[in-house]
């Protein structure tokens, strides 16, 4: 069984896909909610059991895995500051969620509560910090380090050498050029070129991208 801490659609759409990939027979989840989605698409698939539980009825159990069922920055932050203050879930206690189709390169550190998506690929000697998304057909280059938070949408593409600091959210389809630091709770808005660093706390876009705004 999986606990899903938080409420998506989207996340837990693609959370319950991978889990039914990996484990192929019936599985169950809970979803665990203390974030609100008012997203009434179906996201049941058939291999899967769900019920969703409020957070006040809830307590974590060890033979449970636990994972957030959120992706953007911001409320993925939200949910596990509830969790770990409420409940004293810190990092360690959450699992991975890697998609088969993925492609994990030799020498690459994982954290806690990472989840990558179909088609990913992540290089060689690429650190993921805890709490990191990577969406689907992400390419993450060699000797990256990739911090905790952050979330990779689909279709991006991060060279090698990179350091990209925590809560860091990189748009759809945006390259990244070998070698760039993007700062803290920094924005890449989606097809963006970015061939230099970016400071902390902005969105940028565009090609090459620039600073539009501070957050």
């Amino acid at each position: 069984m999986f606990d899903l801490l938080g409420c998506s659609h989207t996340a837990i759409c693609i959370i319950s896909d991978i889990l039914v990939k990996i484990y192929e027979d019936e599985i169950s989840i809970r979803i665990v909610k203390n974030i609100e989605d008012n997203d009434d698409r179906p996201f049941k698939l058939n291999a899967l059991k769900y019920e969703e539980i409020n957070f006040n009825n809830w307590a974590p159990s060890p033979e449970i895995k636990i994972f957030i069922g959120v992706m953007n920055v911001e409320p993925k932050i939200i949910v596990y500051k509830f969790f770990n203050e409420r409940n004293l879930i810190n990092f360690e206690k959450y699992c991975n969620l890697i998609h088969p189709g993925a492609y994990i390169g030799e020498n690459v550190i994982t954290k806690n509560g990472i989840l990558i998506c179909a088609g990913s690929v992540v290089s060689p000697f690429t650190e993921v910090g805890n709490l990191v998304t990577i969406n689907r057909n992400v390419s993450i280059g060699h000797h990256n380090k990739i911090s905790d938070f952050c979330t990779i949408n689909p279709g991006a593409n991060i060279a090698g050498g990179c350091e990209i600091e925590e809560g860091v959210t990189i748009g759809m389809g945006a390259i990244i050029f070998d070698g760039v630091k993007i700062g803290k709770n920094t924005i890449v808005g989606a097809g963006s070129l970015v061939t230099g660093d970016l400071p902390e706390n902005v969105t940028a876009y565009g090609s090459p991208a620039k600073v539009i705004r501070e957050n």
